[in-house]
């Protein structure tokens, strides 16, 4: 489709493929954008990826992998590091040393 379709191209990153034809000729564009997209979901249809068109794109990625499912991960990861280190926040074990140590 790159090839096909002047004033496009394809950025490959680490867990995606996206296809951009944002400076190509609009018609033209939005027309190779739809067929890529049915050739692709037939060409993986049984595969664990999802296809999306939008923003003048065609990505390709892993289901479930996207820039919010990662935050939603970090945020969960966080949300429970600080959970299993409350004590810490608390007055957990460190309250343990002897208050009479803050002398005037």
């Amino acid at each position: 489709f790159e090839q096909r379709t002047p004033c496009t191209f394809t950025e490959v990153q680490e867990h995606t493929m996206t296809w951009h034809y944002r400076e190509a000729d609009e018609d033209f564009g939005e027309i190779q954008a739809s067929d890529l997209q049915l050739h692709l979901d037939k060409v993986l249809g049984n595969t664990p990826v999802e296809v999306s068109l939008d923003a003048k794109q065609v990505s390709v990625r892993p289901y479930g992998v996207s820039k919010g499912a990662v935050l939603e991960h970090l945020m969960e990861e966080l949300t429970s590091y600080r959970r299993d280190n409350s004590n810490l926040l608390s007055g957990g074990p460190i309250s343990a040393v002897p208050s009479a140590c803050c002398v005037d």
